[in-house]
């Protein structure tokens, strides 16, 4: 209940004070205003020393929101203009209530370009499709290459660090079945395997709009459960054995993601993943076979729902 007073009183904060219009006086000549608020992204026009323009209240990222003569915004370093006040300039002609209108038209304008961008915190829930191949560290496991379209169900928590880094937590189910092996002498065999693993990442978004959001990323962590069943035919009888094990694995990917409005977007991602089994046992159950590991890797395809808050 406290937490979620303490979010409710950030949001009203920040909603209703933080973004209020005020005026903002450049002191540097040619001062470059830039497409976001990072100073290797687009440099969008360049302002004159001295004139005055309408900013955002509070800073983001060391930068301050600017409404440009034909209505357009950018962002402009807090080290280029002095900020002060609350009301625009006197001197640029419109009545009071004219004044207070246009810095809530100004307030609304400057919160609408962070809805996308300016959430703390990002949760996603997603579906896709996985492509592992199964490699055995055995004679007995030599492994398959086939495609191996198996499910893969997932939520992710992240958490912004700047402006262009999060921080993520992701929890996965997958489950995946290869085709026929063919060993020889007229015997087959398959793996099946499922796994929940759970990895930290860190995603980097070159690419960041109010609407688009594009990023890499990469993971690293271990499953909470891993279980695999192989299973041999022959033309005279089926052996199977199974394995469970606690995995370590990392994952690499690009993601893409396009918001609909302040707390709601879609999101896609590519990935490649690796996973290692722990040692196994030796096992009878296919011949008399030294203790060995399993590895799995593969591509990634998934899409889901991104909330913002």
């Amino acid at each position: 209940m406290l937490k979620a007073f303490v979010v409710v009183m950030s949001l009203w904060i920040h909603i209703g004070v933080a973004w209020a219009a005020q005026s903002g006086r450049v002191v540097v000549e040619d001062a470059p205003v830039y497409e976001f608020p990072q100073k290797d992204s687009k440099v969008i026009q360049r302002l004159k020393k001295d004139t005055v323009h309408a900013v955002s209240n509070l800073k983001t990222e060391g930068f301050y929101k600017i409404r440009l003569p034909g209505g357009d915004t950018g962002w402009v370093s807090g080290n280029d203009l002095l900020a002060g006040g609350v009301t625009l300039p006197s001197d640029t002609g419109p009545s009071p209530e004219a004044r207070v209108n246009g810095r809530r038209q100004m307030s609304d304008t400057l919160i609408e370009g962070e809805r996308f961008n300016g959430a703390n915190y990002r949760f996603q829930l997603g579906f896709g499709l996985s492509n592992l191949a199964y490699g055995g560290f055995s004679d007995y496991f030599p492994g398959s290459s086939s495609l191996n379209f198996g499910k893969v169900y997932s939520f992710e928590i992240q958490r912004k660090l700047s402006y262009s880094f999060s921080l993520a937590l992701r929890g996965e189910l997958r489950g995946s079945k290869t085709g026929e092996l063919d060993l020889g002498g007229g015997t087959t065999q398959t793996y099946e395997h499922s796994a929940i693993p759970f990895q930290l990442g860190l995603l980097y978004f070159p690419i960041h709009t109010q609407r688009w959001r594009v990023g890499l990323g990469g993971y690293g962590g271990i499953t909470a459960v891993s279980f695999t069943e192989v299973v041999q035919t022959t033309t005279s009888q089926t052996n199977s054995v199974k394995f469970s094990s606690m995995d370590i694995l990392g994952t690499g990917v690009v993601q893409v993601a396009y918001g609909l409005g302040r707390a709601f977007g879609l999101f896609g991602e590519f990935g490649y993943q690796y996973q290692l089994t722990a040692d196994l046992p030796a096992t009878t159950a296919l011949g008399n076979i030294p203790a060995f590991k399993i590895d799995y890797s593969g591509f990634l395809f998934k899409g889901g729902i991104e909330l913002r808050f």
